[in-house]
């Protein structure tokens, strides 16, 4: 051999007749076929950046850099074997990467591909745990495809092993096994329990939420509607009671919060601020108004007030009250009448008339007589000192009843 080149020890290669009179800085001579010394374009040493490439010259941005013979899934670039060289634990292919374990068929498989339609496969019996940094972003983009995750039993769970689960179905569960599309169960039953919310962009506000005590909320900045299993359906705002309705409630009622603020009642618009039609079913009764007692007499009514300049009335103005009451020896008959309260000289509202089952027409309040029938009830009142133009005062005096005409003239129509 030339002594261009030195080998050392001498034992260590058997060289052939062919010498090396030349190189490439950075390629690696390996022992050739016929034992001779050889050198490849392939296998390239970088020693000033410590670089070696396999398969062509390293790339400037990698340690090692190895290059498969072409891009077909026979062209292996790396590979690990097992003991018994029958197959490939880790495998670098054309545009492949598979990890495997002990037995290719049944272990957990890896398998990565960029060029074809599957962009990442894990088979076999082990579980996937993927964990991402504390700080910075994990993502696990699926494309325009979508993500399915699949498991044996249809069923994914948190470290708390609260329950995730997928049925054949297509039931999702958050904290239960679902059996609704969507099953949402709170943590506990109270109405700190949210189960679902949504917030505002400002995170300042839960604008759609559902409690672990069945409430259901969706609140504005001014308004919010909440139905309370309890208590029923709440409209109001978030500062006091408050009806605030706009639009069809059901068939042709119809509330609008508008500058008139009218409501209508089997019609679709409203003339006064409560404009009823009553029903082709029922036509006399247009509007009920019942109350429940615990005593066999009681009344209902309907409360009439007004304003003045300046200021509001300190009580209601008037009542019409539907007194009802039962007589009898059993107190088994009902006797029923249309009483008039009013307010005189700034004081609750007092009955002033009634008008009685037996067409009995009471001044004030005497004591009704059942047996009476179309009588008029006048008890001792103060006596008129004055005349009216035109006309007369029938009033009753110590018993006896008069009346006073315009001129003056008093005249005893009935005495005591």
């Amino acid at each position: 051999m030339s002594t261009l080149i030195q080998l050392s020890p001498a034992s260590g290669i058997t060289v052939g007749t062919t010498a090396v009179t030349s190189g490439t800085i950075g390629r690696v001579f390996f022992q050739g076929s016929g034992n001779v010394v050889q050198q490849s374009a392939s296998l390239f040493w970088d020693n000033t950046n410590a670089r070696l490439g396999v398969g062509a010259t390293p790339d400037t941005s990698t340690r090692l850099d190895i290059r498969a013979q072409g891009t077909a899934s026979t062209d292996v670039a790396f590979r690990v074997r097992n003991t018994g060289n029958t197959y490939n634990i880790i495998a670098s292919y054309g545009n492949e990467l598979t990890i495997i374990g002990r037995n290719e068929s049944t272990e957990p498989r890896l398998l990565i591909n960029r060029a074809g339609s599957t962009k990442m496969i894990l088979g076999g019996t082990a579980d996937l745990n993927i964990s991402f940094p504390s700080t910075g972003k994990g993502e696990i983009n699926s494309g325009a495809q979508g993500l399915d995750l699949i498991a044996t039993s249809g069923e994914i769970k948190t470290r708390t092993s609260s329950t995730y689960t997928l049925l054949s179905g297509n039931f999702f569960g958050i904290g239960r096994t679902p059996s609704a599309r969507l099953d949402v169960q709170a943590q506990g039953a109270l109405s700190t329990d949210i189960a679902f919310r949504v917030r505002n962009s400002a995170d300042t506000l839960n604008t759609f939420q559902i409690t672990g005590d069945g409430k259901t909320k969706m609140q504005g900045s001014l308004y919010y509607a909440e139905f309370d299993p309890s208590n029923g359906l709440y409209i109001g705002n978030n500062y006091g009671n408050m009806l605030n309705f706009t639009g069809i409630l059901q068939g042709t009622s119809w509330i609008n919060n508008g500058q008139d603020g009218k409501l209508a009642v089997g019609r679709t618009t409203a003339e006064y601020r409560l404009d009823v039609l009553a029903s082709t079913t029922n036509p006399l009764i247009p509007i009920r108004v019942g109350t429940l007692n615990g005593t066999n007499d009681g009344k209902v009514g309907i409360a009439f007030t007004t304003t003045w300049t300046g200021g509001q009335y300190g009580n209601v103005g008037g009542v019409l009250y539907m007194n009802h009451k039962y007589v009898g020896p059993t107190q088994s008959i009902q006797h029923c009448s249309f009483d008039f309260a009013l307010n005189s000289l700034n004081t609750a509202p007092v009955t002033k008339a009634s008008i009685t089952a037996k067409s009995n027409i009471l001044l004030g309040t005497p004591t009704e007589d059942l047996s009476d029938s179309h009588t008029i009830y006048i008890p001792n009142g103060t006596a008129p000192t004055a005349s009216i133009a035109g006309g007369g005062k029938l009033y009753v005096e110590g018993g006896a009843l008069k009346f006073r005409g315009s001129s003056g003239t008093i005249t005893v129509v009935a005495p005591a």
